[in-house]
C-alpha cells in the first residue's frame, strides 16, 4: 500500500515536471492524457504504414475543413462538447 502511494506521488511529480517543461518550450502544458493520445496515434499510424506526423497542416486549419466534423461531434456528444470553450 505504501509503495502504491509512493508511486502515485512520483507519477504526479513527473507529470507536473513534464507539463511545466512543455509549457516553457511550446507555450501550452501537455498533460499525460495528451501525451498518451499522441503516442497511441503514432503507434496506430505506424501499424498502418501511414505518417506519424501530428503537425496540423494549413489545409486542416481552414474552418470549412473541420466544421462539419465538429458539428457532428457536438450533436452526437453534447455533454463532451460542452467542455470545449468556443
Amino acid at each position: 500500500m505504501i509503495a502504491k502511494g509512493i508511486l502515485f506521488v512520483i507519477d504526479n511529480v513527473l507529470n507536473f515536471i513534464w507539463s511545466k517543461n512543455s509549457y516553457k518550450k511550446i507555450g501550452i502544458p501537455l498533460t499525460a492524457s495528451e501525451r498518451n493520445f499522441y503516442n497511441s496515434y503514432r503507434l496506430y499510424a505506424s501499424s498502418l504504414g501511414i505518417t506519424t506526423n501530428i503537425d496540423v497542416s494549413e489545409n486542416e486549419l481552414e474552418e470549412e475543413n473541420w466544421t462539419d466534423v465538429f458539428e457532428d461531434f457536438y450533436s452526437n456528444y453534447p455533454e463532451v462538447a460542452k467542455r470545449f470553450d468556443l
